[in-house]
């Protein structure tokens, strides 16, 4: 949160905080409903093995970014 207010442009620090953490909250109600709506048509593994997969894209992601610097 503090790394978005200090790259918001000045004047816009509450519209950008208030944004990070809507969508940080909508991801909170999202992910759950979208696992509980997969669970009954794949059971557990398919829905716990594409939270992996997408960690595991996100970390590949985050160490390809960090390399560049």
């Amino acid at each position: 949160l503090a790394e978005v207010a200090r790259l918001a442009p000045p004047g816009a620090v509450a519209e950008a905080t208030a944004g990070s953490t809507m969508l940080c909250f909508m991801g909170y109600v999202i992910g759950p409903t979208l696992f509980a709506a997969a669970v009954p048509y794949w059971g557990w593994q398919v829905p716990f093995l594409l939270c992996a997969a997408q960690l595991a894209l996100m970390g590949a992601v985050q160490g390809m970014l960090l390399r560049r610097r």
